[in-house]
């Protein structure tokens, strides 16, 4: 074969590999769900992997749910489910997978259709299992504050993330807005005034640590402080 053909047989049988394993998917819907993982190898989990990311991107592009989007969520949530259930089969047979990009991805689909407690509960085993994972404990903290209103849970993952890396912008940004939210404006405080704003921060943070910095100092009566924040 020349290496074009050679190419194009690869990408074939990707393609077949994707529709066949879509093919068991909508039998996986229509049948009891069992311990039976439909992912053979793992070519076709991450052809799977892909096919799920697929569905969840487009239906995020939607921007508003739709019949369409969350016929694509729920989709993307089973195969993400079957992907899940064939690595746990690898790592019984001692062989490690780090799954927490699947979890993750899983976790975030649970909250595009509004299932925070679903969500919730992945990140919750995620750090029973990892729980020196600064990222991980972030981004549980970041569920707990803004989908399930959750501070005193946040504050738990966040001290926790805070012991491993007291120098992180992110948790310290986070624990300020909890302090400043429960109008302990004095903690508040001393958690922004540890922010290094050369380095940044994740998701327009630094855009509400000068607000809530600012609003904090107000409420302390520190009018010019509060001013050189807000302005």
């Amino acid at each position: 074969f020349l290496i074009g053909d050679i190419v194009l047989i690869k990408n074939i049988k990707t393609v077949l590999i994707i529709l066949l394993f879509f093919c068991s998917i909508i039998y996986a819907k229509e049948k009891k769900y069992n311990e039976k993982t439909y992912i053979r190898n793992e070519e076709e989990a991450k052809a799977a992997y892909s096919l799920a990311l697929f569905y969840k991107e487009r239906a995020l592009a939607s921007k508003i749910p739709t019949e369409e989007s969350i016929e694509d969520l729920e989709k993307a949530k089973v195969i993400l489910k079957e992907v899940l259930k064939y690595m746990k089969q690898q790592q019984n047979n001692k062989r490690y997978i780090n799954n927490n990009e699947i979890n993750i991805t899983l976790a975030e689909t649970h909250e595009a259709l509004g299932e925070y407690d679903e969500s919730s509960a992945i990140y919750d085993k995620l750090i029973s299992e990892n729980p020196d994972d600064v990222y991980l404990l972030i981004k549980a903290a970041e569920r707990n504050i803004f989908l399930m209103g959750d501070y005193g849970k946040a504050k738990y993952y966040l001290n926790s993330a805070y012991e491993i890396d007291s120098f992180n912008n992110d948790i310290l940004i986070l624990l300020g807005f909890i302090y400043y939210s429960e109008r302990d404006f004095e903690k508040a405080v001393l958690y922004f005034e540890k922010v290094e704003p050369s380095k940044g921060a994740s998701n327009n943070y630094m855009q509400y640590y000068n607000y809530y910095y600012g609003m904090s100092e107000f409420y302390l009566s520190r009018f010019k402080k509060a001013l050189g924040r807000l302005k």
